[in-house]
């Protein structure tokens, strides 16, 4: 009776990996539409200037780009969003070039203009930190943003590449409530997905 068991058991295993090639090709077939349902830590505001946590960063990090990022092998900030950072320790000034050619998910043209208001809303937020605190900043062509500070401070990269850029336009036009549900930046999950659907405690909807 074992016997016969096992074998049923051995057999039914053979058929399942005979049509399991099969079944993972057909879902390996590209598929416009449909929604994914992404599983992440509580979050109170897809809009950073908003964020009180730094878990909201998991949540809008795939839509929204930061200006930085952080090589894993090295540890240091190298651009991303921005095409350089240039410090001047005599100056105490902080340069960053941004990368021309991008656009947010809306269609808008991330410039120095989207960033210069992306700086703005941390100050209006008591969140000028983020920036490390300075005394002034300001755009010199479309696409390039200085930072005046009053002090030397080796981290002014690392914190500055850590600075997230939301799409000033889709917050103009829905609302800083409608922005702490939807993540809007230059992303590719911003292209492909938007937020639609939150559950406080239970979920996250991105419909395609």
């Amino acid at each position: 009776m074992k016997l016969k068991k096992l074998t049923a058991l051995f057999l039914s295993v053979l058929m399942l990996l005979s049509v399991l090639p099969a079944a993972l090709a057909e879902d390996a077939t590209p598929q416009h539409g449909g929604m994914l349902t992404v599983l992440a830590m509580e979050s109170n505001s897809m809009f950073p200037a908003l964020s009180s946590t730094t878990s909201n960063r998991f949540n809008f990090s795939p839509a929204v780009e930061a200006l930085g990022r952080r090589n894993a092998e090295t540890g240091d900030t190298e651009p991303w969003l921005a095409e350089s950072f240039t410090v001047d320790a005599d100056a105490l000034t902080l340069t960053i070039k941004l990368r021309e050619g991008i656009k947010f998910s809306d269609g808008s043209d991330f410039n120095a203009d989207a960033v210069i208001w992306n700086f703005d809303k941390l100050v209006e937020y008591g969140k000028a930190s983020e920036i490390c605190s300075p005394e002034s900043y300001e755009k010199t062509d479309d696409y390039t943003v200085v930072l005046h500070y009053t002090a030397w401070n080796n981290t002014w990269v690392d914190i500055l590449g850590e600075c997230y850029i939301y799409c000033p336009a889709a917050f103009e036009a829905n609302g800083e409530e409608w922005a702490t549900l939807h993540a809007v930046g230059t992303g590719v999950s911003s292209r492909y997905f938007s937020i639609n659907a939150t559950a406080s405690g239970s979920s996250l909807t991105r419909p395609r």
